[in-house]
């Protein structure tokens, strides 16, 4: 029999992804997926009695592939996680919580075999339980009539497969008395995609966020020591004296401070991103443009001053012009990760959704795990009107930056999209109790640029039709 193997590993967890060819007898291909030693999915398709052994062989390759790009992707992390939530919930017998678990699961694989068993179970127990049958088909045929009230067919075509799936009455006015399915049931149903947990539900997910915090916190101040014995010539070093007045928010006098050293000496990447710290502080993108232009032009400048400069074109909306500059950057070795980042921005904001996808997905493969790769790929697939696809994405940026009320936002408004009101507030109310903790501690230029951004957004906040574009909410440099 044909068979591929391969192992992955994702966070703290390790997946083993089998595919096999099981007989032509069956004339199926199985792969089966393993969350540290424990089946966490079996996917099966079948071939035609008259397939080629090649046809064969890439069939199987591109079923295995498939897989493996989902557990790249967190797919399979988010299912895990959806799952033992349902279980748990499941034996508490909380039949609501873990349908919303359940449901989630099967909108990422919606032939899921445990989850399947685990509908048969609820079903069964309802059949005990008139009271609380007649309760939960009630909240979804409330929820079928508000999308359907929404013009939102498909996605209210979505919970009536989950309705028939266990045997609950339909909405009114489309059919009356019970529908039965079979147990893989729901197999030409539009697929649903996942809603994601509240960070307040992860406290297992984030725990190895706080291991890394703590040791970089460990870091920081091993570092301080070692930079307290370097000497006083170090810390009054032109450098120094204007890194230290950018960090209290005096801009302009740390620029010329800067300007004193670009007057006799070529320019380093570290004088390039203190200048530059120096513009965007004061979102000073015009003064900005004219020194990058000469810097850009001279042979002796780092590749990285072509990347300030595409991000004040960027700042100023010349979006042609910055993504040249950006991809001439990342040609001449500046950094590609900021690179790919700017110019994706540069294509979400000319609604150029797709293009920002196909940029960022060849950086995903090239091993990137950067929470600010997923959380533009969470707003492109949002511009496209794919709220679950989106949520994925923004779900995997706030495992990777749990403390960012901006994602925490993004993925509220998904959840939104999706009908999860309950869930999308929860996260709503976590992203104003973050902003409430940071702003105290903020100095008073960011306090401005953070009360510039939310007047901004406040009327372009995306949306399920991809209508408007909130500003970028992270540093690039």
């Amino acid at each position: 029999m044909l068979g591929l193997n391969h192992k992955e590993n994702l966070h703290d967890a390790a997946y083993d992804i089998q595919t096999q060819d099981l007989g032509p007898e069956k004339r199926q291909i199985e792969t089966r997926v393993y969350r540290e030693g424990k089946i966490l999915d079996t996917v099966c398709s079948s071939y035609p009695e008259q397939a080629t052994l090649p046809a064969l062989q890439e069939c199987l390759r591109h079923q295995h592939d498939r897989a493996c790009t989902k557990v790249r992707e967190g797919t399979y992390e988010l299912l895990f996680l959806w799952l033992s939530r349902g279980l748990i919930a499941l034996e508490s017998r909380n039949y609501s919580d873990a349908l919303d678990c359940l449901e989630s699961v099967l909108a990422m694989e919606e032939t899921h075999s445990e989850a399947g068993a685990c509908l048969d179970r609820i079903r069964s127990d309802l059949t005990e339980s008139p009271e609380l049958l007649q309760e939960l088909a009630e909240r979804y045929q409330s929820q079928v009539r508000a999308l359907q009230e929404a013009g939102r067919l498909i996605e209210a075509r979505r919970k009536e497969v989950l309705l028939a799936r266990l045997c609950l009455p339909r909405a009114p006015g489309k059919g009356e008395g019970l529908l039965c399915m079979s147990a893989d049931g729901g197999s030409n149903a539009h697929a649903l995609p996942p809603p994601c947990p509240p960070g307040r539900h992860w406290p297992r997910a984030f725990r190895w966020h706080a291991t890394v915090a703590l040791a970089g916190l460990l870091l920081v101040a091993s570092l301080g020591l070692i930079a307290r014995k370097t000497g006083k010539a170090d810390r009054d070093s032109p450098l120094a004296s204007a890194a230290a007045s950018i960090e209290q928010g005096r801009a302009l006098e740390a620029r010329e401070v800067l300007g004193g050293v670009l007057q006799e000496k070529p320019a380093s990447e570290e004088l390039l991103r203190l200048i530059w710290k120096t513009f965007d502080l004061e979102r000073d993108y015009d003064r900005a443009v004219p020194l990058l232009e000469s810097l850009a032009r001279r042979h002796d400048t780092p590749a990285v001053a072509r990347r300030y400069l595409a991000e004040a074109y960027r700042m100023q909306d010349r979006l042609t012009d910055a993504v040249e500059q950006y991809r001439t950057a990342r040609e001449q070795n500046a950094p590609g990760l900021l690179c790919a980042i700017g110019a994706a921005l540069c294509h979400l904001e000319r609604r150029e959704p797709q293009a920002a996808i196909d940029l960022l997905e060849q950086t995903v493969k090239e091993g990137s795990e950067d929470f600010r790769i997923d959380y533009c790929l969470g707003t492109a697939y949002q511009q496209l009107g794919r709220p679950g696809r989106a949520a994925i994405h923004f779900a995997q940026a706030l495992n990777r930056k749990g403390d960012s009320p901006a994602i925490y936002r993004s993925l509220s408004a998904c959840l939104r999209d999706l009908h999860q009101g309950e869930k999308a507030l929860a996260l709503q109310q976590q992203a104003d109790l973050l902003e409430a903790q940071a702003e105290p501690s903020e100095h008073g230029v960011a306090r401005v640029a953070r009360a510039e951004q939310r007047s901004r957004s406040q009327g372009s906040a995306p949306g399920p039709s991809g209508t408007g574009i909130q500003p970028f909410p992270f540093s690039l440099f």
